[in-house]
């Protein structure tokens, strides 16, 4: 079971409402899951600090904060729209399922969401220089071939076949 980084009085605290006490249960499991789901996106540093763990704890809040956003009998449906009259009333839910993810700036408060450089070579080559022999005088710097690559296609002078 994974570690829950927040509490219902957090929860209740940062939600700025009160959880009836037949919620309290799946407020609780809503906090599992969000901590999970926090742990296997963005797993905890070795040592975390108190900053780290704050982190999780505000982040699961903003998780179940926008899953609770729909309310019960509306979950699933994408907007309602009423209208009297000339009048006309539409209420649009950015989160209709009543999903529990990660934004950009959950991510970027857990540390784990920036986007890192890297390079994948396409032409793995030993030494630097391909197929040339280890001992080819363009290891070392010269400006033309002794193994013999540039004349056969593969090293004549050494001891690679």
């Amino acid at each position: 079971m994974a570690t829950s980084y927040a509490t219902v009085a957090e929860l209740e605290k940062r939600l700025r409402r009160t959880i009836p006490s037949d919620q309290v249960e799946y407020a609780e499991t809503a906090i599992e899951d969000a901590s999970l789901e926090i742990d296997v996106n963005c797993p905890l540093p070795d040592e975390p600090t108190d900053q780290d763990l704050q982190a999780r704890l505000v982040v699961v809040c903003r998780m179940i904060k926008r899953a609770y956003a729909v309310p019960d009998e509306a979950v699933g449906v994408g907007s309602v729209q009423q209208g009297a009259g000339p009048y006309q009333s539409t209420l649009t839910f950015s989160n209709p399922a009543g999903d529990m993810y990660l934004t950009k700036a959950d991510r970027r408060l857990l540390g784990c969401g920036g986007q890192k450089a890297f390079m994948i070579d396409l032409t793995p080559q030993q030494g630097g220089l391909g197929p040339h022999a280890p001992e080819c005088s363009l290891h070392f710097g010269g400006d033309h071939c002794t193994c013999g690559y540039d004349i056969a296609g593969f090293p004549i002078f050494s001891g690679a076949s």
